[in-house]
């Protein structure tokens, strides 16, 4: 079981799981690609996971998809929610579900009655003919914008996300999308938008899109010294957020490729780990090169170092084109 309670204290929100993966197989989601099996924890391990954390005013479920499993184990859940809430355990719960959760309008009073304070659901489009196109099944059994409202109207916080897919949509579909969100005054704007890339993902190999990111963050780094404008800089930046960010939906499900299956969390919690370290190192030693060298002899050094890592990365190919560990 996860040991959520190792993480820093804070008695503002706390992590549990209660499940891991997801039933259900949208056309642009990294779990389908990984195929893995909806499974279910023992009540008595969620109860173990509330009372190690201690108190805290929210406790934040990492679930793929809360709602899943059996309706009677999710029953079940609300009913220790319940309890758990009603002794002072936690000041309320917060839990990513599918659309299929608010077809019952049941399930929000159970939530409501358990201490939930709001949800997390992956709207991803008002256009059933894009959900359809993404998979989204369980999408499609109510109006979207319903769904938001009774929400709201039950007094729970609603976040969700859309996914613009630029091969297949139009721009004028885009747009349309947007207007009607923004002049339906019953619902409330996405916290994110997102962007499928199915033009990357099914055209180009893995290895291939990782080497191309780290040539072109290697030659945007070269050049940036160079930009003496606040729009050539932006310019800059606005290219290198493209290359990290073409690669980024591709590492995690890169990383459980190529490591056994007996080792995924390892290889997960090595990657947090390097990412921590380098954000508490690097920002020091490149100042501290900064000053030695200059400001453009730091750019050009990191310039170097990711180019020179993008040779490494074409012995990849061989560990992506061979069958998942």
């Amino acid at each position: 079981m996860p040991r959520h309670d190792l993480l820093p204290a804070s008695r503002i929100i706390g992590y549990v799981e209660s499940s891991r993966n997801c039933n259900f197989r949208c056309s642009f989601c990294a779990m389908t690609a990984e195929d893995r099996a909806f499974i279910a924890y023992d009540l008595d391990d969620i109860r173990r996971q509330i009372d190690a954390l201690g108190y805290r005013q929210c406790v934040m479920f990492l679930d793929q998809n809360f709602f899943g499993g059996p309706r009677s184990y999710f029953a079940a859940r609300m009913a220790l929610l319940k309890e758990l809430f009603e002794q002072g355990k936690f000041g309320g719960w917060a839990a990513l579900v599918t659309a299929d959760f608010f077809a019952n309008a049941d399930n929000l009073a159970r939530a409501r009655e358990s201490g939930c304070i709001g949800f997390f659901s992956g709207v991803e489009s008002f256009s059933r003919v894009q959900l359809t196109a993404f998979n989204k099944k369980q999408n499609l059994l109510q109006p979207q914008e319903e769904i938001i409202q009774s929400c709201l109207e039950a007094g729970l916080v609603f976040h969700y996300g859309l996914i613009f897919d630029l091969v297949e949509q139009r721009i004028d579909e885009l747009l349309a999308e947007t207007d009607f969100i923004v002049a339906n005054p019953h619902i409330t704007l996405p916290s994110f938008l997102g962007f499928a890339i199915p033009m990357l993902a099914h055209r180009l190999q893995e290895a291939s899109v990782l080497r191309g990111a780290m040539v072109m963050t290697a030659a945007v780094f070269a050049i940036y010294p160079f930009a003496a404008t606040p729009w050539m800089m932006a310019g800059c930046a606005m290219l290198l957020g493209l290359a990290l960010g073409a690669v980024q939906p591709m590492i995690m499900s890169a990383l459980h490729h190529l490591t056994p299956s007996h080792r995924h969390g390892e290889a997960i919690g090595f990657r947090s780990m390097a990412i921590n370290l380098s954000s508490s190192v690097m920002p020091l030693g490149f100042g501290l090169a900064g000053t030695a060298l200059g400001p453009a002899a730091v750019f050009w050094l990191m310039g170097a170092a990711v180019g020179a890592g993008s040779w490494a990365v074409a012995g990849l190919k061989r560990a992506f084109s061979a069958p998942a560990g």
